[in-house]
């Protein structure tokens, strides 16, 4: 039985379900430790809830600045 390739299209569930509960841990999963994972320590630190729509927004929208910037 051959597994199936990790799509990078739509975000796991495992970092949804991480985003609404340790928002930047949701970011991590996605993303790793680059600058939207900072932001979204930051805004946890002032509150979960801004921390939660940001990284919700950021696991959603799925833009990688690598396959924007590359032709």
């Amino acid at each position: 039985m051959a597994s199936k390739p990790i799509s990078t299209d739509r975000p796991s569930t495992a970092a949804i379900i991480a985003a609404v509960l340790l928002p930047p841990l949701g970011i991590y999963l996605m993303r790793g430790l680059t600058p939207p994972f900072w932001i979204g320590v930051a805004l946890t630190c002032l509150g979960i809830v801004p921390g939660m729509i940001y990284a919700l927004l950021v696991i959603l929208a799925n833009r990688d600045v690598e396959t924007l910037t590359a032709s």
